[in-house]
């Protein structure tokens, strides 16, 4: 150690820690494109749905009815197989690491649903799958 140089266990110790955080920052990233949550959300408000298979879209950026891009939240839009009418759901992420939440919820076409719903299914219609 005479040289300045730092040891060869102290430099494989930096690449581990160098390789865990990017491996951390890469998994985050991965996890916060999952529906899972979504999915999660839609089998509570429905349990009848709990085996059925749910495709959905994320259309990234969400605009409200007032055309309005409403930052960090995103509409994800789906059919559930067996069914003619369609699910969505609105999910809010606080920041990069929090967990997916869901904001809104209309599951398929029925007359209780309440006029902000039936806005969602429609702003759904023109998603391609």
């Amino acid at each position: 150690m005479a040289d300045g140089k730092p040891s060869a266990a102290f430099r494989i110790l930096g690449l581990v820690v160098a390789l865990g955080l990017v491996g951390w920052v890469a998994w985050d990233r991965i996890t916060a494109l999952s529906p899972a949550p979504i999915f999660e959300a839609i089998q509570a408000a429905d349990p009848t749905l709990a085996n059925a298979a749910v495709e959905l879209n994320n259309t990234h950026h969400f605009r409200d009815s007032d055309g309005r891009q409403k930052p960090r939240l995103a509409l994800w839009c789906g059919r559930i197989e067996g069914r003619t009418d369609g699910a969505i759901a609105v999910v809010a992420r606080a920041h990069r690491s929090s967990p997916i939440a869901v904001e809104e919820l209309a599951l398929g076409w029925s007359p209780a649903l309440t006029d902000r719903q039936r806005w969602l299914l429609s702003a759904c219609r023109g998603v391609k799958p």
